[in-house]
């Protein structure tokens, strides 16, 4: 190999060392973008699990609210169906009284 040819072949390499780096610090940008993306995407994952935890806890305890609300309501509805029977046969007792007491008013002032 002669001089020259050894010149040309080191300044090849050098030509092809200097791209490689620069590829290399390309790689690198981009890789350390990558990575950044990747915690953003975790954090914003983890983010929204905590978001679903949540609203999972909220639908039990609304759940359970709702449950005991149910409970309440049949039992002022059960509550209330007596006091409409009770208030049906007072209503039906004093309309009892008044017939009673107009038969005997109109019964004494025919005679």
């Amino acid at each position: 190999m002669t001089n020259e040819e050894m010149q040309r072949t080191m300044q090849f390499l050098l030509e092809q060392q200097a791209q490689f780096t620069v590829r290399l610090q390309k790689d690198e940008e981009r890789i350390a973008r990558v990575e950044n993306a990747v915690l953003l995407l975790t954090e914003l994952a983890r983010r929204a699990d905590e978001r679903m935890d949540d609203a999972d806890k909220r639908m039990n305890n609304f759940d359970v609210s709702l449950s005991g609300a149910n409970d309440t309501l049949n039992e002022k509805m059960a509550r209330l169906a007596e006091v409409h029977t009770e208030t049906v046969q007072r209503l039906d007792a004093l309309i009892v009284m008044v017939e009673r007491y107009l038969n005997n008013r109109n019964g004494s002032s025919q005679s």
